[in-house]
C-alpha cells in the first residue's frame, strides 16, 4: 500500500487498515527502523490494565475480574 508523506512529515493510515487493526484517535503506535523500511507496530494494553484504568481503583472478586476481562477481549476482537 502507497502513502505519501506530507511536508510536516506526517502519513495518513488508511482508513482500511485503521479498521483491521482495531486502531482510533489516541491509540499507541511503536515505530522503529529496520534497515530501510518504517515498521509501526499497535501497543496494545493488557486487558487487566485497560480494565483497571477504566474503573479507577473499584475493587471486586477475582471472578468479576476475570468475567469482564473477558467481556472486554470479546469486545476488541469484534472490534477487528
Amino acid at each position: 500500500m502507497r502513502v505519501v508523506m506530507d511536508d510536516r512529515g506526517r502519513i495518513v493510515i488508511p482508513k482500511e487498515v485503521r479498521r483491521k487493526l482495531g486502531i482510533a484517535p489516541g491509540s499507541v503506535l511503536r515505530l522503529r527502523v529496520e534497515e530501510e523500511s518504517v515498521v509501526l507496530e499497535v501497543e496494545r494494553e493488557k486487558p487487566s490494565e485497560r480494565l483497571a484504568k477504566l474503573l479507577k481503583g473499584f475493587e471486586f472478586s477475582r471472578a468479576v475480574r476475570k468475567e469482564a476481562e473477558e467481556w472486554l477481549l470479546r469486545k476488541e476482537e469484534r472490534a477487528r
